[in-house]
């Protein structure tokens, strides 16, 4: 007889991303869903568990954009209104990683550059 066994999942946070560990700037301010798995199809690796590198599923820019998808996850423009919000956002988040001494203050540098270098919400709210 084989046994049975529970299989348990991570919880995900309000746009899908597991819960638990230590954050980076690209997860603690997410622009999409980061997954460790992949789903996948046939014929392409059909059954085999090969090189599950993960998954990044952009967020919908707008909110209207996201409910014409039927997706449930938040937009970006609902997480922050605007490319200042989301930098603002960014600031904050590698503040408080470095106040904690998750990220080096070089690397928070280097994240803040990167979000005002984005173009997330560029032209986007007021």
């Amino acid at each position: 007889m084989l046994a049975t066994y529970r299989v348990l999942v991570p919880r995900v946070n309000e746009v899908g991303i597991d819960l638990g560990g230590v954050e980076l700037p690209v997860v603690g301010v997410p622009t999409a869903t980061l997954t460790g798995w992949n789903l996948r199809r046939a014929p392409y690796a059909d059954g085999e568990l090969c090189e599950l590198n993960g998954m990044f599923l952009p967020l919908a820019k707008t909110q209207d954009q996201a409910e014409a998808a039927g997706d449930p996850r938040p937009s970006l423009e609902k997480l922050y209104r605007t490319h200042r919000g989301y930098v603002r956002a960014v600031e904050h988040f590698v503040r408080r990683s470095v106040r904690e001494r998750f990220l080096l203050p070089e690397d928070a540098a280097a994240a803040v550059s990167d979000a005002e270098a984005s173009d997330v919400l560029v032209g986007v709210g007021h």
